[in-house]
């Protein structure tokens, strides 16, 4: 059971490394496109516009529901240790 753990946690690890790749490179991308503007290149543009269009349909409602979840989480987490 133990092993099994182990390998759960690596598991974990390695995906939570790969959102973390994955949010630093659309930060930095951001940051081109807020830069340079349009002429960043239409990667950053699009990376932009997607963004964009994703925070435009996000409702208070899934924001204020997804801050009690990571905070429930974090309190749960804490408590643990």
């Amino acid at each position: 059971m133990e092993k099994f753990s182990n390998v759960l946690m690596t598991l974990r690890d390695f995906f939570l490394r790969i959102a973390e790749t994955g949010g630093a490179l659309v930060l930095a991308t951001l940051t081109v496109y807020l830069l340079l503007g349009n002429s960043a290149g239409s990667f950053a543009i699009s990376v932009a516009e997607t963004v964009a269009n994703f925070t435009a349909k996000v409702t208070p409602a899934a924001v204020l529901g997804l801050a009690v979840i990571l905070a429930m989480s974090y309190l749960l987490r804490k408590q643990g240790k």
